[in-house]
């Protein structure tokens, strides 16, 4: 039947012959070139109004990344599906993000200043692989991603002078992400008996930034810092992929870990271990240091030095798993 095992060509479009019919076939032509080919378009929208000393700032960005990788090194078409898997491969990805900020500032000469501001942002990923000779329908573009990433967040900062060498510094951020992962999967009907279509996870921070500065003369100045960091969790997203069973998908997701809900016992077998294992933890940081920044010699050597110590929680590494 058309879009199923007929000929294509590099970009993957059906082929006809001269009356106009489909080529049955599992193979397709070469593909259209080998590497990668990336566009990406960025647009910045600022408007800056000032009051007094009073800095007033609104700020909208758009941006858009299209990346095409195809990797076709054994170019043997012939042989159709028996030549599948290694060498070759067609993915396609694409973002989008929107932001958007409001900022207004005090005087910065003043000894008592500050600022404060809203920020959102927004990016939609989405992506679909083939590849050239594959058993089944594999040539064919299939889901690869589908994801969403909303970010708010308020912030602000205060800086006092105590004196004209002692000044502190308050700075902090309070934020909430939404991370949407979905899958498409080829049995539409999934998505009506299981919950593993579209899982969202929400996650709240507030990073506090302490400050305390010295500076005994215009050559030399001694800081103390302690601040908090994190990075929002995240899906791991091969737990999204067609080749997972939606009993399996769900206990990753989190939704249900109890195997004596589960008919197949092959599967059964499988779901104590992938329990939440689709949710990647936020990682969480607190950093203190100090330092020292100088200059000598009439302002023509520069020296500086810090020390600095990371409580690094919830740390994020790549594992292969199979």
């Amino acid at each position: 039947p058309p879009g199923r095992c007929v000929l294509r060509d590099g970009n993957g479009v059906p082929i006809l012959d001269d009356n106009g019919n489909f080529i049955p076939t599992c193979v397709s032509q070469p593909a259209p070139f080998v590497g990668a080919q990336t566009r990406t378009q960025r647009t910045l929208l600022q408007a800056i109004y000032t009051y007094q000393d009073w800095d007033f700032v609104a700020r909208y960005t758009q941006g858009n990344y299209d990346e095409n990788n195809v990797r076709d090194l054994e170019r043997s078409y012939g042989l159709g599906p028996i030549t599948t898997g290694l060498f070759e491969g067609y993915s396609k990805d694409r973002a989008d993000n929107d932001s958007l900020e409001f900022r207004v500032s005090s005087p910065a000469d003043a000894r008592l200043r500050g600022s404060l501001g809203y920020y959102w942002y927004k990016q939609d990923v989405t992506g679909e692989q083939r590849r050239f000779n594959s058993f089944g329908n594999n040539y064919e573009f299939g889901f690869s991603t589908d994801e969403t990433e909303e970010n708010y967040a308020v912030f602000g900062s205060v800086e006092f002078n105590l004196t004209d060498q002692v000044s502190f510094a308050f700075d902090w951020r309070y934020a909430e992400d939404t991370l949407t992962q979905r899958t498409r999967p080829e049995d539409p009907t999934v998505c009506d008996n299981f919950d593993i279509c579209e899982a969202e996870a929400i996650y709240y921070s507030f990073t506090p930034r302490f400050i305390v500065d010295y500076r005994p003369t215009d050559s030399l100045n001694f800081y103390a810092s302690l601040a908090k960091g994190n990075n929002p969790g995240e899906w791991n997203g091969e737990w999204f992929d067609d080749g997972v069973s939606p009993e399996i998908a769900e206990a990753a997701i989190g939704i249900n870990c109890d195997p004596s809900t589960v008919a197949d016992p092959n599967t059964a077998q499988w779901i104590a271990g992938a329990c939440n294992e689709a949710r990647v933890e936020e990682e969480k940081t607190w950093t203190w240091e100090i330092g020292a920044k100088t200059l000598w010699m009439d302002d023509r050597l520069l020296a500086n030095v810090a020390l600095f110590y990371i409580d690094w929680t919830n740390q994020r590494i790549n594992v292969l798993q199979c």
